[in-house]
């Protein structure tokens, strides 16, 4: 019984022992849990504070990658480097353009091998520059957001109502025209019809945009038209005769036309086919000059005789031009060549004419004429998107 009992109280031993251990690892496994939870909410805490003041700090932090980036400069024209070469490494490094290596290799070419381990030292500080500028991204954005409402404020103040009123306008302006781009993006091939109501869209916009610039100087309505400039054999209206053309020549008979293809406000008293006749070596005022010089052009008065003889049109040429322009309800026109965006040296799409129904409005050399063809040749280039998708067929079939 002696020996039976001392068995009895080992094996309850054992088995205490088993259980305490298994306990204990138990309790070291969730301490150890909980520790590392802790650990880790502490640490989220501490990124959490290091976000909050890169965000507020965001001016320090771009001061000190700015003095890092100064600092290395001078590192590399220490070691040896040409301040030029120096900084066209410094610059490669910070945008990635070349490896840090590569570039304090190229930059101390000409001072031989004997700091071959100062050329090493600088290429890996150099990864610390692009890490630095790397994180200076945020922090710009942040620094841009923070500043953002008190620079509008700033450009408010510094503004008069007439010119916030005009940049109201032209952000509406730019938000119809940008709305018209989506939906013409929105299904890929459009058809012509959509490509051709878009493009309405678009010029009616700049229309409005006109008439609006010249609010403060004359009550006037605007108008705006698109003409492509096409070989006479490609034209759309063959037998259609061409205004400023010889008599009787037609657009088939031409070498290269520019024809009419949208009106913004369509009416009435607009012709809704036209062509005009191109002479490469005399090209006639207003679209077929724009083409030909490639810059704006366009007629202050257009029922002015002296104006048209001004600009070497014969008599003939100047009372058919005339007679035009009394039929239609504009008095002043402008011309602005339409290009290729990607590929601005070639032929130009077209032209985009602007049309008032006042005269003297429109003056080449003027500084609110010059200012505008610079405002609206910047939206022209979506004209010519809308252009070369009809020309090379990327539409659909329907018509």
């Amino acid at each position: 019984m002696g020996t039976f009992s001392i068995l009895m109280k080992s094996r309850a031993e054992s088995k205490t022992g088993r259980y305490l251990l298994v306990k204990g690892r138990r309790r070291l496994r969730q301490s150890f849990g909980e520790e590392f939870r802790d650990e880790v909410r502490a640490l989220r805490a501490d990124i959490g504070r290091l976000g909050t003041l890169y965000v507020r700090k965001a001016g320090l932090w771009l001061t000190c990658g700015i003095l890092w980036w100064v600092a290395y400069l001078i590192f590399l024209v220490t070691l040896g480097a040409p301040f030029g070469q120096a900084m066209e490494a410094t610059l490669e490094i910070t945008f990635g353009i070349t490896a840090p290596g590569q570039a304090v290799r190229t930059a101390l070419a000409s001072t031989g091998k004997s700091i071959s381990a100062g050329e090493h030292f600088a290429g890996i500080v150099g990864w610390t520059v692009i890490v630095a500028f790397t994180m200076l991204i945020p922090a710009v954005i942040a620094l841009m957001l923070e500043r953002l409402p008190n620079l509008v404020v700033t450009i408010r103040g510094l503004m008069d109502p007439e010119a916030w009123e005009f940049l109201s306008t032209y952000s509406a302006v730019l938000e119809k025209y940008l709305a018209a781009v989506v939906r013409a993006s929105s299904t890929i091939p459009p058809s012509v019809a959509a490509i051709r109501e878009t493009r309405r869209n678009a010029i009616a916009t700049i229309a409005d945009l006109v008439t609006f610039w010249y609010r403060d100087e004359v009550e006037l309505h605007a108008n705006a038209s698109f003409m492509r400039y096409v070989a006479g054999t490609q034209s759309s209206m063959p037998d259609e005769q061409l205004l400023y053309g010889p008599a009787g020549t037609t657009a088939l008979q031409s070498e290269w036309v520019l024809e009419l293809t949208d009106w913004a406000v369509p009416s009435a008293d607009l012709p809704a086919h036209l062509a005009l006749y191109v002479d490469p070596d005399n090209p006639r005022p207003g679209a077929p000059y724009a083409i030909i010089h490639r810059k704006a052009d366009g007629i202050s008065n257009a029922l002015d005789r002296a104006e048209w003889r001004r600009r070497g049109m014969t008599e003939s040429e100047i009372d058919e031009a005339m007679d035009y322009f009394r039929s239609v309800p504009f008095r002043s026109f402008l011309s602005i060549p339409v290009f290729n965006g990607a590929d601005p040296t070639g032929l130009p799409l077209g032209a985009l004419n602007l049309q008032v129904d006042r005269p003297n409005v429109f003056s080449i050399g003027k500084s609110d004429t010059d200012d505008l063809v610079a405002l609206i040749g910047r939206l022209c280039y979506f004209l010519a998107w809308l252009e070369g998708m009809e020309r090379n067929g990327n539409i659909t079939a329907a018509r």
